[in-house]
């Protein structure tokens, strides 16, 4: 026998009518117990039963109250029980108390045709039920099962053209229940147009060639109109005849794993194209259109020039038109210095800033008050945008500035990220292609030098040997001996080459102490007028012959803690700067003292200095005029500042093309704070512009 057969209790059954049944029932694939009515409680908790056949009292059976009670007890488990009585009524009388269908009667003993038939019919209903019940229990594990995942999973009824969901397609793209409808035209319509026709020609093919799973990857519409990435797996069921009737699956969104993927794959290509040119504007050109389309409809990259200020160096746009007028617009805003846009606050802060949703308040903000540039903002469209700094070693070189227009897309957090990790990469390769740039100026810097220092070195070393030479054939007899006077004059020729010579070598061994930081100052009590009466009078003999008058003005001597020899170092440099590009003018050198500064300027009415070489005529190498015209090794200036910031004073230059310049000197008078010259590289640039006739703060 089956363990599958019904199990039938048979309560306190005399032994005839036990013989009785038992052969009446036993051509029923049946299991029969034949409990005591103490047993059935048990019998009812650790098994399914069928059906109870209760015996009454008139049969040797069971009383009428014990009956009720075990009849009550199997109505409550939903099993029904076959009352077994002599007289009808009796058991009627007992049915009528009950529920229907808990209970039913046959006359004692049963027709064993009758029987059966009852019996079959009980079990009939047993397996329904059973069946029932299982298929609730599957379809409670299958709701949990849909509940414990994320996909929105179907079931798909071909035949009916029936389409049901879960309730994650809500979850995952939006729907509410009354716009998800129920068939497949529904599910085709939401696709992305750009993988509807792949899609329904992969489904056709899978259900026409006898497949039994299905697995596709594409995009499908969301309730606000974005698309969402998915998996869609789903698996065919069949007839006998290959027939396909019924799909189900699920969709899996996959959007954020795409969307990492889509961004490393992102992030490697613009590190490998940022990575492959150290040519500035190429590069910031490049990265700017990586970044169209793929993550802006706008990108700009402005870089922070010497005087602090925005200069735009790369734009891009898909249309020509739209980035000619765009150009046009922040050309005009760059002007405007005094206006504070975001791009500003970025770079004073540091901090990124960034839209989700654009207002006029951020229109505003973004326009930086420019009425014009509002206007064309207000044609973009603006959606959404980004203004990431360009940070590198502490400091910001630029902004990279990104704006969704036309698209329509807005930024998350996620848009940020990317666009932050975006930027700090662009900032190294920035700060490289920056660094690559200076250390291509500096080996120019340094060929130039090279070349004037040979220069410069070869005219009183040709000079000094050709005097000597021509001394030594005249004392190897060869020429006459010059008269005395005429020796004496070639002699002090070759001393004053000799010297000459001698400056230009203690130039390059200051630049050397300079640029260790191991320049050593004897501090002594030194009075600035005496300093500069001595540089003056050294200097007059080389004044007359360039037809430069030497002009002092000074109020009596002006005391401080200073090196004398490095004092006459400075007024020697800038006398000497005066001298060569002063056009043939007067030179006024004015010292006057202040309570906390003693101030030197040396004035010329020369050529003068474009104002954008006033912040590289004091460093290495450097010069505002070509050396074509006029000699030296460019290393006055920066020797003289070097000295002075030494001395912890300042030195500053005021001046205009074709109308001089004026080289101002402050030095305190005793040591500040023991500053000493600082390291090549290290040292602060800018500061205010001094005039020559203004007190010191």
């Amino acid at each position: 026998m089956s363990d599958a057969a019904p199990h039938i209790l048979l309560v306190d059954t005399p032994p005839a009518l036990q013989r009785h049944l038992r052969l009446s029932l036993g051509t029923l694939e049946l299991r029969l117990h034949w409990p005591a009515a103490e047993q059935v409680s048990e019998c009812l908790e650790s098994r399914p039963i069928a059906a109870v056949v209760l015996p009454l009292a008139s049969v040797g059976g069971l009383p009428k109250s014990q009956a009720h009670a075990l009849i009550r007890q199997s109505h409550a488990h939903g099993v029904p029980v076959l009352l077994l009585a002599e007289e009808l009524p009796e058991a009627v009388e007992v049915m009528e108390a009950h529920p229907p269908g808990a209970v039913d009667c046959m006359a004692s003993p049963p027709e064993p045709q009758l029987l059966r038939a009852r019996m079959a019919g009980l079990v009939e209903r047993f397996r329904a039920r059973s069946a029932q019940e299982a298929l609730r229990q599957s379809e409670e594990r299958y709701r949990l099962s849909t509940l414990a995942t994320s996909d929105a999973i179907y079931d798909w009824d071909m035949v009916t053209d029936t389409l049901r969901w879960s309730v994650h397609v809500r979850t995952l793209f939006g729907y509410p229940p009354e716009d998800v409808q129920g068939d497949f035209r529904w599910w085709s319509r939401n696709l992305h147009r750009k993988d509807r026709r792949r899609v329904l020609a992969s489904l056709r093919d899978a259900l026409e060639q006898g497949d039994v799973k299905w697995r596709q990857e594409y995009q499908f519409s969301r309730v606000d109109g974005s698309y969402a990435d998915v998996v869609d797996q789903g698996y065919i069921l069949r007839d006998a005849s290959g027939q396909p009737l019924r799909m189900v699956g699920g969709m899996q969104d996959v959007t954020e794993r795409k969307r990492a993927e889509r961004n490393l794959r992102f992030l490697s290509e613009a590190s490998a194209q940022l990575g492959s040119n150290l040519e500035l504007r190429e590069t910031l050109q490049r990265l700017a259109w990586l970044v169209v389309p793929e993550l802006a409809d706008w990108c700009s990259v402005d870089l922070v020039d010497e005087e602090g200020h925005l200069k735009r160096v790369a734009l891009a746009h898909p249309e020509p038109r739209k980035r000619t007028r765009a150009l046009e617009h922040w050309e005009r805003l760059a002007e405007a210095r005094e206006r504070r846009s975001v791009l500003n606050r970025v770079v004073e802060t540091g901090q990124p800033r960034w839209v989700h949703a654009f207002s006029r308040a951020h229109l505003e903000e973004l326009s930086g008050g420019d009425e014009e540039l509002r206007a064309a903002l207000e044609l973009l469209g603006c959606t959404s945008y980004m203004v990431l700094p360009l940070n590198a070693r502490g400091r910001v070189l630029g902004v990279l500035g990104l704006l969704q227009a036309e698209s329509g897309r807005h930024y998350d957090e996620t848009d940020v990220e990317l666009a932050q990790a975006l930027a700090n990469r662009a900032a190294l390769a920035v700060d490289n292609a920056m660094l690559y740039q200076r250390a291509q100026r500096a080996i120019s810097l340094r060929d130039d030098f090279l070349s004037i220092a040979a220069h410069e070195l070869r005219t009183p070393t040709t000079s000094l040997k050709l005097s000597v030479q021509t001394l030594v054939r005249k004392l190897q007899g060869e020429r006459p001996m010059p008269p005395r006077e005429q020796l004496r004059s070639r002699l002090e020729g070759l001393n004053l080459s000799v010297a000459r010579l001698e400056a230009l070598e203690n130039q390059l061994l200051d630049v050397t102490r300079l640029a260790s930081g191991h320049l050593q100052l004897q501090r002594e009590e030194v009075d600035l007028v005496e300093v500069v009466h001595g540089v003056l009078d050294a200097f007059a003999p080389q004044a007359e012959d360039a037809g430069c008058e030497l002009v002092l003005v000074e109020h009596g001597p002006v005391v401080g803690q200073w090196d004398r020899s490095r004092l006459e170092q400075v007024v020697t440099h800038l006398l000497t700067n005066a001298i060569k590009y002063g056009a043939g003018k007067p030179v006024r050198v004015r010292v006057q003292g202040w309570p906390e500064w003693a101030q030197l300027s040396v004035s010329d009415q020369g050529i003068g200095i474009a104002p954008e070489h006033q912040s590289r005529i004091f460093e290495r190498f450097e010069r505002a005029a070509s050396d074509r015209h006029y000699g030296g090794l460019g290393l006055g200036l920066y020797i003289t500042r070097r000295i002075v910031e030494a001395l912890c004073g300042e030195v500053h230059v005021t001046s205009r093309p074709g109308q001089g310049s004026t080289f101002t000197v402050l030095l305190p008078y005793t040591a500040v704070g023991a500053r000493k010259p600082l390291a090549e590289g290290s040292h602060e640039e800018g500061g205010s512009t001094w005039e020559e006739s203004a007190q010191p703060h």
